[in-house]
């Protein structure tokens, strides 16, 4: 008998996306973070800025908006300001949460000017559960 796969469709997982956005006038990486979670939330994601934490999200929050010190922005012109950004998700219900919230997102986010480099990165967190019953 030969090995079966198939796609967990209910398996719970998590993103973070890291990048960069460019900061203008007077406004602070903090400004550019709430910035971001304003659009998001105006956009039927709702989402909170706040400063790096490993905490779970509040109930009824999809995306976290905050700050990532690990980033290296570009610096091919001197004067130009960054906010080094990192979006995480909360613990996604499935593949069908996760197509409702993380394409729009990434559209959203790459329309507002969010960067990447080889300084940033796109990180999974994926439950398995059944190594509880079955290791």
């Amino acid at each position: 008998m030969g090995l079966v796969s198939s796609l967990n469709r209910t398996r719970k997982i998590g993103a973070e996306f890291e990048g960069y956005i460019i900061l203008t006038g007077s406004g602070d990486a903090r400004s550019a973070q709430d910035s971001l979670a304003h659009a998001l939330s105006q956009n039927g994601i709702p989402a909170i800025a706040r400063g790096y934490s490993p905490e779970p999200l509040p109930p009824g929050i999809k995306a976290a908006v905050e700050y990532d010190s690990s980033i290296s922005p570009e610096s091919r012109y001197r004067g130009i300001r960054w906010a080094q950004i990192e979006v995480k998700t909360c613990k996604l219900d499935g593949i069908d949460e996760w197509e409702a919230i993380v394409p729009p997102m990434l559209d959203l986010l790459k329309y507002a000017g969010l960067r990447v480099n080889q300084s940033t990165g796109h990180h999974l967190h994926l439950s398995f559960d059944e190594v509880n019953d079955d290791p």
